[in-house]
């Protein structure tokens, strides 16, 4: 029983070493080149994902290669620019393998000697100058209409696209995209960058400045013109309030005046004219309310004792009957008036 267990675990481990040995997979993210005695025929890559047969090594072999976008980072590298500005440029080139076919059949492996990446690093320093082309102030400026990184970068790109496809056999691949990343400038560059950038933000400075000036200046001129309509047409307001009520009194004062009954009434006006002309100036006056004659309000008969009965006709003409106010209901106080200046 023994025996046999051993034997049945062995005939599995040769099955197992078996079927690696004739069958290969591919992953759904990598395509596969087949060959036969080293070499690769036209229908040698293998696209579609899955599990595959092939005859044992060393008649086939298999190399598979990722679909993905690879990267391939730049040693910094100081370039002198037309305008005398020297930068630092880190370039990173992201790239795929559009043929693997071809790929195989030139480059063969992506890392290693003589590999993709070795022979892409190579050709990178013909990019150099692509970059020369350019002034400092299309890299770095402080208005961002003027900075022309994205179309170097572009021009960066189809260079190097274009002499990979210059070259023969063809190495299958294709450049997706090329940055710069992080450009850095030496010592005496920076000290102009920043005595450019430090110019640039006090003439900012100052257009904001004149620009904010003036619109104080508009705002505090329509102010102005907003406070003059709003005090004139106050002023307006007020003369015609004032014309109504100067035009109401007279028609009041001259129906009292013309009054038969009321005779008094106009030497009371005379006596409020008078007063007006005397006080017209500075004065005060301490007059006690029992002897208001010549200002006799309440009471309109000579002296204090004038007859009240008509006092409430003065507040209403055209009452017929009132009921006459009695002296004795009013005390006497004592009133301080001041006419100003």
């Amino acid at each position: 029983m023994r025996r046999f267990s051993t034997a049945a675990l062995a005939i599995f481990i040769a099955l197992v070493f078996l079927a690696y040995m004739v069958s290969y997979t591919v992953a759904y993210n990598e395509t596969a080149v087949k060959t036969r005695f080293g070499k690769a025929g036209d229908n040698a890559v293998i696209e579609e994902p899955g599990w595959h047969f092939r005859a044992p090594w060393p008649i086939d072999r298999v190399e598979t290669y990722p679909k993905q976008v690879q990267v391939l980072q730049d040693n910094p590298e100081e370039i002198l620019l037309p305008d005398g500005n020297t930068v630092i440029v880190n370039m990173s080139v992201a790239w795929r393998i559009s043929n693997p076919l071809d790929f195989f059949r030139s480059l063969r492996t992506i890392e290693g000697e003589n590999g993709a990446n070795d022979t892409l690093k190579s050709l990178m320093q013909n990019l150099r100058s692509v970059i020369t082309q350019y002034n400092f102030d299309q890299l770095v400026n402080p208005d961002p209409s003027k900075v022309q990184m994205a179309q170097l970068e572009a021009d960066v790109a189809a260079e190097f696209q274009a002499q990979i496809d210059a070259i023969q056999p063809s190495y299958g691949i294709t450049i997706e995209r090329v940055s710069m990343g992080r450009l850095l400038y030496t010592e005496s560059t920076a000290t102009k960058v920043n005595e450019r950038m430090s110019a640039t933000q006090s003439a900012l400075a100052a257009v904001i400045l004149t620009e904010g000036t003036a619109e104080a200046g508009n705002i505090t001129s329509e102010a102005e013109a907003a406070r003059g309509i709003v005090i004139a047409f106050a002023g307006q307001v007020a003369q015609q309030i004032r014309t109504v009520g100067e035009d109401e009194v007279a028609e009041y004062m001259s129906r009292f005046a013309q009054s038969e009954e009321d005779e008094t009434i106009a030497i009371f006006l005379r006596q409020i004219e008078a007063a007006e002309m005397i006080l017209g100036n500075r004065s005060t006056l301490v007059i006690d309310v029992t002897q208001l004659n010549p200002f006799n309000v309440y009471f309109m008969g000579p002296g204090a004792g004038g007859d009240v009965s008509r006092l409430g006709a003065l507040g209403n003409p055209e009452a017929s009957h009132l009921s006459p106010l009695r002296p004795d209901a009013v005390e006497p106080t004592t009133t301080t008036t001041g006419a100003g200046q």
